[in-house]
């Protein structure tokens, strides 16, 4: 049975649905207020905000090419359960994205927290430098 225009409408406005929320998601500069001494380091917040961009990126790409594939042909002729999977695939792949970006958010949010923000930025350092090695074997990530 091929996938009736009703469902294929439904599932689009789901799909369209993802594409709005993902919009809703801001940089981390534009959300968190916290003190500079209680900030992450530059390299930390800029590889937070490249990770953020490049899934944002990956999700839009994700989301509107199930959109693409709902209106192609193999689209249309699929079956309702089909097209139900991949969408359910899709929105768990999302869902599971947007948790990191959740990650990262609860990580920063909580330096905005009076004290709280001061000592993790102390922790940072010392996390920085517990990992650094005089023989360089590696460059380490920046450490939140």
């Amino acid at each position: 049975m091929a996938l009736p225009p009703s469902v294929a409408d439904v599932l689009a406005r789901e799909a369209r649905s993802l594409l709005t929320r993902l919009g809703r998601v801001k940089p981390f500069a534009l959300m968190t207020p916290m003190v500079s001494a209680a900030g992450v380091s530059f390299e930390a917040a800029r590889a937070i905000e490249h990770y953020l961009i490049r899934g944002r990126r990956q999700l839009r790409a994700r989301v509107r090419g199930y959109l693409r594939w709902l209106t192609s042909p193999q689209g249309r002729g699929s079956t309702p359960p089909e097209a139900g999977r991949r969408y359910a695939l899709l929105k768990l792949r999302f869902n599971a994205d947007l948790t990191q970006f959740d990650i990262f958010a609860d990580a920063l949010s909580v330096r905005a927290e009076v004290d709280n923000g001061v000592w993790l930025a102390g922790l940072d350092v010392a996390a920085a430098d517990a990992i650094s090695l005089a023989s360089r074997f590696y460059d380490p990530p920046p450490c939140i």
